[in-house]
């Protein structure tokens, strides 16, 4: 079926300084705007689009897994994934989302935004933030009145103004006025008087009347009533009663008789020896002879005993314990001067690898030549011209720790350091890759961060403990000889989580120990605090005595670090889109609609309606509107001027409509014409047509 809907006689009465209110609905199209001007000039639009702009950043210092990522305004909520969770957000990555809105400016409306991020985390252990921003925009004016209208006036004037108006007059007048006011009013008259007063009053009032009085008064009240009076009082009353005394004494002893020997020994000895012997022997022999002694005597004791003891005890190089180290919070910018850094080459890792706040902002990293798995060195100047202080520290496995430092000790970094890296495989040095940090303490920067192939793993604030991630740890292993003779230690070895053994004999001075001796064995480790992982380390001994067996002992020592998850909703802002590229503003500062009615010096040259889909209304108001059918959510929108010519009105306007979108109308006959203020529109969609 075709729904149809005609709107006729529809006047805009632009340029008569009188014209249609602005959100007036005619039948299925909603006045929202118009344009006076020529070239787009002096328009007027209820509805504004804005950008909404939001970004999370993995702040701390694991691997994040990002499941949830939403923007909800008023209800309406958008996933900023696009169905692509989880996202894996790497320590100092930052993922940001936006979102396209449409606010009202001729409505009050509250608007109310939230950015909502939920992450994950290797360890399981899960994080979350939430910002919310909220805006509106106030109308200058009122598109309709009041819901009721004041309370009638009364029929005559009262003598004198009350304190405060009554919310409505009374019924009528009271009979005459009290002769003086009382001091103040009751909230209830009382139920009824008293027949006549008493004597003289009560020093106080009873809680409730007696039954009756008692005949003559008791010499003290008793605490509580008896059942019925005694002949004759007590001299005084008993603390409590007292059982009554048996008759007689009992007839039987007490409930466990007292302890004596038996009269005269047993008739027979027992059937099995008693647990521990007699003080003398029996008087006459056993029944049967006791087992056979052993076929040979035992051997010599040895005087030999071998007795080693391993011991492990683990601290950093500054004496605390490994087990209370905690994973360090990742932010180093406090607003104060960095007094140094520590930075890990990361091989392969080029500019476009980087995953740094700094980088959003400005990215400031270049690449010179490939960064590959190669020995280097690194170079840094600062923003103030001087040379910086680099310390190498080789932590195993290949890899180096290279620590930041002004020239001058106890001074603080320049703002801005530029580090170059250079392959120390060629000679002279050839250059890599170069990065400029913000060292300025005002500049987010984060452990764990990545300035292209440096990761930063450490960072001193001046009067403030430093943040590092890899420690060194100090394994310190006592062996003791605590048997009673010397033993030779023949095998000292340690395992690292898992690894192959490690040969650390050469270390126990002196050996042989002698009774009471100890040897130290120590070894030095480094481990990351800031990752998620575990560190094992078994260390075992054996030794021999001059004669006797081999005696050995073991010791070890287990770190796990599970370090938080952590992730920061860095922003979350509203622009105006329709605000000049020169001078833009948020949300907040947005315009409201100065004038309600469509209003022109001269005509309107746009007419801006939506379309809502809206049946034609059971009265229409100023204007005439027939539908045929039920309208689908798109169709096609003819406008025709109804005050062309007795003849018949002309076609000036066509084009597509669809639900909720905006229709632009022009006189398509001329550029910049004038719109006719007389309108005839016919709405035709694929199930109905209206016109207006």
């Amino acid at each position: 079926a075709t729904g149809i809907q005609v709107i006729t006689n529809l006047d805009t009465n632009c340029g008569t300084g009188n014209g249609i209110d602005l959100t007036t609905e005619f039948g299925s199209l909603q006045f929202t705007g118009y344009t006076c001007d020529r070239n787009g000039e002096n328009s007027t639009n209820c509805f504004s689009d804005v950008l909404l702009e939001t970004c999370a950043e993995n702040d701390g210092t694991i691997d994040l897994f990002i499941d949830l990522f939403e923007l909800d305004v008023i209800g309406d909520t958008t996933d900023l994934l696009n169905g692509t969770a989880p996202l894996t957000l790497e320590p100092g990555q930052v993922v940001c989302g936006e979102q396209t809105e449409e606010v009202s400016r001729c409505l009050e409306v509250i608007y109310t935004v939230s950015s909502i991020v939920e992450a994950n985390d290797t360890s399981s252990k899960g994080c979350e933030d939430e910002l919310e921003l909220v805006f509106n925009i106030l109308p200058p004016f009122t598109l309709t009145p009041s819901a009721e209208p004041s309370s009638a006036p009364t029929g005559s004037p009262t003598a004198s103004p009350t304190a405060s108006p009554t919310a409505s007059p009374t019924a009528s007048p009271t009979g005459s006025p009290t002769a003086s006011p009382s001091s103040s009013p009751t909230f209830e008259p009382t139920a009824s008087p008293t027949s006549s007063p008493t004597a003289s009053p009560t020093s106080s009032p009873t809680g409730s009347p007696t039954s009756s009085p008692t005949a003559s008064p008791t010499a003290s009240p008793t605490s509580g009533p008896t059942a019925s009076p005694t002949s004759s009082p007590t001299s005084s009353p008993s603390a409590s009663p007292t059982s009554a005394p048996t008759a007689s004494p009992t007839g039987s002893p007490t409930a466990s008789p007292t302890r004596s020997p038996t009269a005269s020994p047993t008739a027979s000895p027992t059937a099995s020896p008693s647990a521990s012997p007699t003080t003398n022997p029996t008087a006459s022999p056993t029944a049967s002879p006791t087992t056979a002694p052993s076929a040979l005597p035992s051997a010599e004791p040895s005087n030999f005993a071998c007795e080693v003891a391993v011991k492990v005890t683990c601290e950093t190089d500054d004496g605390i314990s490994c087990n209370d180290i905690p994973t360090p919070n990742s932010t180093c910018a406090f607003g104060v001067p960095l007094d140094g850094l520590q930075f890990t080459y990361i091989p392969g890792n080029t500019c476009e690898k980087s995953r740094n706040q700094q980088y959003e902002v400005d990215p400031s990293c270049e690449d010179i030549a490939p960064v590959g798995d190669t020995p280097v060195v690194l170079e840094c100047s600062g923003s103030n011209g001087d040379d910086m202080v680099i310390l190498v520290t080789d932590i195993g496995s290949g890899q180096s720790l290279f620590t930041v430092q002004p020239p001058t000790p106890g001074t603080s970094l320049p703002p801005s350091i530029n580090c170059t890296i250079l392959s120390n495989a060629t000679s002279p040095p050839e250059e890599l890759q170069w990065n400029v940090i913000d060292t300025s303490g005002d500049v987010e920067l984060d452990l764990k961060e990545a300035y292209g192939a440096l990761q930063l793993e450490s960072c001193g604030v001046l009067g403030v403990e430093d943040k590092v991630c890899i420690e060194q740890l100090v394994l310190e292993t006592l062996l003791r000889n605590v048997g009673a003779d010397t033993m030779n230690v023949t095998l000292v070895e340690s395992i690292i989580n898992d690894g192959p053994p490690s040969d650390q004999l050469d270390q126990v001075v002196p050996n042989p120990l002698e009774p009471g001796d100890n040897a130290t064995v120590v070894e030095v480790v480094y481990f990351d605090f800031c990752e998620t992982g575990s560190f094992s380390y078994v260390i075992r001994a054996e030794a021999n005595p001059p004669d006797g067996e081999m005696c050995e002992d073991e010791d070890g020592y287990n770190i796990t670090i599970a370090p938080a998850c952590s992730v920061d909703l860095t922003n979350l802002t509203c622009s105006d889109l329709s605000a000049p590229a020169d001078d833009p503003r948020n949300c907040s500062e947005i315009p409201p609609i100065e004038i309600p009615q469509c209003e022109c010096t001269e005509c309107a040259r746009e007419l801006i309606f939506r379309y809502t889909q809206a049946p034609c209304p059971l009265m229409p108001s100023g204007y005439g509107c027939e539908q045929q059918g039920d309208l689908a959510p798109t169709g096609t929108l003819t406008v025709n001027s109804s005050s062309t010519s007795s003849g018949g009105s002309e076609t000036f306007f066509t084009t597509d409509v669809s639900l909720g979108a905006d229709i632009v109308i022009v006189d398509t006959r001329e550029v910049d014409e004038c719109v006719p203020e007389d309108l005839d529109i016919t709405i035709a969609t694929a199930t109905g047509i209206q016109v207006i």
